[in-house]
């Protein structure tokens, strides 16, 4: 599956953690809404996907933390169409079971409450496939528009998107994200 991962590295819509009969494995999710079956854990899958983009993921994920001031849960880009979103998918059966699954975030047509066993809500994807999360409504729809604000920094540093004028009205991500970082902020001065 090495080999096959570069390949399809320009046609991957989620990454997600998966327990099989053999061990800790990930299912990789297609714009297509195949489902390839990886062996290694998603920790490795999304090294070797940041190792086909030439991109440094210990590099890249201490920079958007500080940008954002978070230190957990930091949507990744990996190219201009591939902003990976982490959700969490699952409980960890082991110690050191990673619980994150990486949805690319051009891919979410919508996001809804979900009751189904343990998860809270569920994404669906622009190819039809449902993927439930163990996370909020609301934080997902965070999670998203952080990874929107992250897509917009990564062009503009690329070179791919123009600046906006400092005096344009701003859009409604724009407030999501203001909102996010807000609450971020009030959390760790205690406030919620």
């Amino acid at each position: 599956m090495k080999e096959k991962l570069v390949a399809y590295r320009e046609m991957i819509a989620a990454l997600r953690p998966v327990y099989t009969a053999t061990g800790d494995g990930t299912d990789i999710i297609l714009l297509n809404g195949d489902v390839l079956h990886d062996g290694r854990r998603i920790r490795s899958v999304r090294q070797a996907l940041a190792r086909a983009y030439a991109v440094d993921l210990v590099a890249a994920r201490q920079y958007y933390r500080q940008l954002l001031g978070q230190a957990n849960a930091i949507p990744l880009p990996l190219s201009a169409k591939l902003i990976l979103c982490p959700t969490k998918m699952r409980r960890p059966r082991c110690p050191g079971d990673f619980t994150l699954g990486y949805v690319s975030y051009r891919q979410v047509e919508g996001v809804e409450d979900c009751c189904e066993g343990e998860y809270r809500s569920r994404m669906l994807l622009r190819n039809g496939v449902i993927l439930f999360s163990l996370n909020r409504v609301s934080s997902l729809k965070k999670q998203l528009a952080l990874a929107r604000f992250v897509e917009g920094h990564y062009l503009e540093m690329q070179g791919l998107a123009a600046r906006r004028s400092p005096y344009a009205p701003a859009t409604r991500e724009e407030f999501v994200l203001l909102e996010t970082k807000l609450d971020l902020l009030l959390q760790r001065m205690g406030f919620n």
